[in-house]
């Protein structure tokens, strides 16, 4: 057996073709991301022909094979030169590669059209072949593809095998392209080496390209199914098939999880009703039978299960397709189900917490930055903002002005330290009243409980509350009459006097009053006057008093005055004798009524006249009664050697 010099070139160009074709369909298949690929298949495929129609030169017309072939092999090297920028242009480091490719074509054309000798020809022919098998060899092997890349090693190994072959063969002619051309017609192992070989690599590379197309279909099916799998793990969501007529459902180690049943559990419509929750089970099963009676293709329900292992209740959400044959009978039911019972948590945790959020207390959040985001409908009745107002803006609109910069750098350090912050504050409605406000803020965290994402502050309007806290301070320290601290209040007072006096060195006074004819002006005027006359007197006292000096009211026409911080004893008696002389001068009564009464006062010193509370009040009463005795309008002192009685000046 032979092979003829045009034969040769025949094999060529069918290798060409068939590495063309190949090249597309790794092009359109595996290597998309090059598109460089796709021009080097165009470009085998153009140079082909244009060999082809050169080699049959003579069979066909000359002109049109050489005016054609030639304007198809250009045609092959301006898509090698688009193949060339390509990788030029995705840094491919084979560019080289297409250069001398081109180069081979430029070389194998012009040695088939000039008349050398046909040894010459053939090694040209061959080198130019062994060159495109060894860069498409090289293309494959850097860019095999991990869904097909075994194939890809294969087909490139062809390449490179078959490359090798025809580099051989160019080297042999290389070297004895002096016989003569009719001994290329005698029989030699290298005709046989051709002759073999060029239908080896045919079928060799057409078999790497078809298994190449077979790898990539069966694992990118795998490695989609794989992706489904993960998706559906991900999600909680299982397949299931139902054969409705013997209502026999698949049974595997999923399905089983999600239902709480062993493998045991026999997973039949029955079954399936026993474990289905019984609020849920008629409604549950009316849907299934209606989607098979009306012919329905598909089914959403939801329901909740009770595991009969445990005991746990589960929410399952469960979509399916229902298959009918010729008849419309029903065939099978398949589908997805998913446990949703954290879903379904989180759904009533948001009812619960949009309940909580329309609550009677005001509510606002806002984003790390304190931009309000949303405020409620108590929000609004509180602080007058309506939520148009108030979202976009920051909790500084609300601000009072009554709590300086410590105040907020205080409040905002403790919701950095410990998360939240609880207290009383006061703030500004929008008709500009201030208010007082219990304010509650916490700081809503990452789940890694790093950064924080909101805060939520509960605020809740404390004005009645308040003004009702006031009232009973009021009424349990001081005389609703006259509004004096009362005897309470009173105690309270002298023992922080006893306290300063004690730290000072300076002397306290406690004055006990008696009104003088205070009986005869209610018995004749009546106790409104007597009211209205008791309320004149505390004023007429705290106006000859100091703003640290206190006036209480013990009961009845009975004060007590407590002077503190006294540097000297004669500024009581300066005191007692504005006082008695303040309550000489006549009171109007009713507006019309005139009314004249006096005082008596007894004082006593501290620490001179006692040590504590009981001693210094009894002994100034007992001064006070010394007074009295002594002819009224007058002051007197206890003093450890009696009484003293002093007169009041006469400039009074």
């Amino acid at each position: 057996m032979h092979i003829d010099p045009f034969s040769t070139t025949i094999f060529t160009i069918l290798i060409s073709f068939m590495m063309s074709m190949g090249l597309f369909v790794v092009s359109f298949n595996y290597l998309r991301e090059v598109k460089g690929v796709g021009y080097w298949a165009t470009a085998l495929l153009w140079a082909g022909l244009g060999w082809l129609l050169l080699a049959l030169n003579g069979v066909i017309s000359n002109f049109f094979s050489l005016v054609i072939g030639t304007v198809f092999c250009l045609l092959g090297i301006v898509f090698y030169s688009h193949a060339l920028a390509a990788f030029i242009e995705r840094r491919v480091s084979m560019y080289w590669l297409y250069v001398v490719v081109v180069i081979a074509f430029i070389g194998n054309y012009y040695f088939i059209e000039i008349n050398f000798n046909m040894a010459a020809k053939i090694a040209v022919t061959s080198s130019a072949a062994a060159i495109v098998l060894f860069a498409n060899s090289l293309l494959l092997f850097s860019k095999r593809h991990d869904c097909c890349s075994h194939t890809h090693c294969l087909t490139g190994s062809f390449f490179a095998l078959s490359g090798g072959i025809y580099f051989v063969r160019a080297i042999y002619y290389f070297v004895w392209n002096t016989q003569a051309e009719q001994a290329f017609f005698n029989v030699n192992l290298m005709q046989d080496l051709a002759y073999i070989s060029n239908p080896i690599l045919y079928v060799g590379t057409a078999l790497g390209f078809a298994l190449m197309c077979i790898e990539k279909y069966i694992n990118e099916k795998n490695q989609a199914q794989e992706l489904l799998r993960t998706a559906q793990q991900a999600a909680g969501m299982h397949n299931y098939v139902t054969d409705l007529r013997t209502g026999l459902s698949s049974n595997t180690a999923e399905l089983n999880a999600i239902y709480g049943v062993d493998m045991q559990f026999p997973h039949t419509i029955d079954s399936f009703k026993s474990i289905l929750h019984p609020e849920d089970c008629e409604r549950v099963m009316t849907c299934f039978w209606e989607s098979i009676d009306n012919h329905q293709k598909h089914i959403s329900v939801e329901y909740r299960t009770i595991s009969p292992i445990s005991g746990e209740v589960n929410w399952i959400a469960a979509w399916g397709l229902n298959f009918y044959d010729d008849e419309q009978k029903p065939l099978q039911q398949i589908g997805m189900i998913q446990d949703i019972t954290e879903r379904k948590q989180i759904e009533i945790d948001l009812r619960i917490a949009a309940t909580v959020f329309e609550s009677h207390e005001g509510m606002l959040i806002t984003d790390a930055n304190g931009v309000m985001l949303k405020v409620n409908h108590a929000f609004t009745k509180i602080t007058g903002y309506s939520a148009v107002e108030a979202v976009g803006q920051t909790p500084r609109l609300l601000s009072s002005g009554r709590h300086d910069k410590d105040f907020y750098t205080q409040l905002w350090q403790a919701i950095h330290d410990e998360d939240s912050w609880q207290g009383e504050i006061w703030n500004r409605r929008k008709n500009g009243e201030i208010y007082p406000e219990w304010l509650m803020i916490t700081a809503v965290k990452t789940n890694n409980d790093e950064v924080v994402t909101h805060y939520v502050a509960t605020l809740t309007d404390i004005t009645e509350r308040k003004a009702a806290e006031e009232q009973i301070q009021q009424l349990a320290f001081y005389d609703p009459l006259t509004n004096l601290p009362n005897r309470r209040l009173l105690y309270d007072r002298l023992k922080h006097g006893i306290a300063l006096s004690q730290r000072t060195g300076k002397y306290m006074a406690v004055l006990m009053l008696d009104l003088d004819k205070f009986k005869a002006v209610n018995d004749t005027l009546g106790h409104t006057a007597g009211d209205e006359l008791l309320q004149q007197v505390a004023q007429r006292i705290k106006a000859h008093l100091r703003e640290m000096d206190t006036v209480g009211r013990l009961g009845g026409d009975e004060f007590v005055v407590l002077l503190e911080a006294i540097s000297h004893i004669e500024q009581v008696a300066v005191i007692a004798n504005n006082i008695i002389h303040a309550l000489k001068q006549p009171f109007t009564l009713c507006q019309t009524q005139q009314a004249h009464i006096g005082t008596s006062i007894g004082i006593a010193l501290y620490p001179q006249h006692g040590s504590d509370i009981e001693m210094l009040m009894n002994n100034a009463d007992t001064a006070l009664y010394q007074a009295k005795d002594n002819g009224r309008g007058c002051f007197a002192y206890f003093g450890k050697a009696g009484l003293s009685i002093t007169k009041p000046s006469k400039s009074y």
